[in-house]
């Protein structure tokens, strides 16, 4: 089945209970949890679905025909100009790492394209909760510290009381975090209350934070404040963003960094 087919038919189901675990998509269409986040978070960037915890509940009201249909139109149906976006953001974040820094990684698709991109530096101290983190750094030869927590097996993340205490210990230069949505009102927010926790530990132990958000994310909103948009020393996104959503964060005191994907990039990712 095409992804295309796969969405139109997520989409029906939501339309009949309202919300859909990722669990429920992987046993239905015999996919793995990866594929059936990377499903939703195609229907979210459509803004057809939010993403929860877990899974994702129905954004607006229509008849499954007329969703289905939308999602068919979506101008990237092969998800390049998100992955070239993730990209971008990536290759910005790395930019400002320098070896010898102590790095904190959050969890999340972007995080891991840093993570990745991490590999070129000769030393590196890092502490992250993101098993997709950690696959990329494997044999690296940095210095990685696991939080250690309860297994969110949909995110593949460690988080909980034990991670939240164990990252109390650890202070960094650098710390990139990811987010459900932010705006200058609400600031940083998540959908989860101990990955909520477990990024201001975070932020607030980091001589420098750095939020990575792709712009579908700027004024969305979601269940938990991490932390104000002050709290930040720089956003990465897209050139999705627009400018009155730039000036809005910037008069919060924190650097919005703007990239352009180049789409030749997406194919490494």
């Amino acid at each position: 089945m095409l992804a295309q087919e796969r969405h139109a038919v997520i989409m029906e189901m939501l339309k009949e209970q309202n919300i859909i675990k990722i669990s429920d998509i992987a046993k239905r269409f015999g996919v793995s949890n990866l594929t059936a986040r990377r499903d939703l978070d195609v229907l979210q960037d459509q803004n057809l679905v939010r993403r929860v915890y877990g899974g994702a509940v129905l954004c607006q009201e229509g008849a499954p025909e007329e969703l289905a249909a939308a999602v068919k139109k979506e101008v990237d149906p092969h998800g390049t100009l998100r992955r070239a976006r993730r990209a971008a953001i990536a290759d910005a974040a790395v930019k400002m790492v320098r070896d010898g820094d102590r790095v904190h990684l959050g969890n999340g698709i972007t995080v891991e394209e840093v993570a990745r991109r991490l590999r070129r530096f000769q030393r590196l101290s890092i502490v992250t909760g993101s098993l997709g983190a950690v696959n990329q750094l494997m044999n690296s030869g940095h210095e990685v510290y696991v939080l250690g927590g309860l297994l969110q097996h949909d995110e593949r993340n460690l988080t909980g009381s034990y991670a939240i205490d164990m990252a109390k210990d650890f202070h960094v230069n650098i710390a990139f975090m990811p987010c459900a949505g932010v705006s200058a009102e609400y600031g940083v927010m998540s959908d989860y209350l101990p990955a909520t926790v477990l990024g201001r530990v975070g932020i607030e132990n980091a001589q420098k934070a750095v939020l990575l958000c792709g712009s579908k994310k700027i004024g969305r909103t979601a269940f938990h404040t991490v932390c104000p948009v002050s709290a930040l020393d720089a956003i990465i996104t897209d050139d999705g963003i627009t400018q009155e959503q730039k000036e809005s964060l910037e008069a919060c005191g924190v650097q919005v960094i703007v990239v352009s994907p180049k789409l030749e990039d997406a194919a490494e990712i």
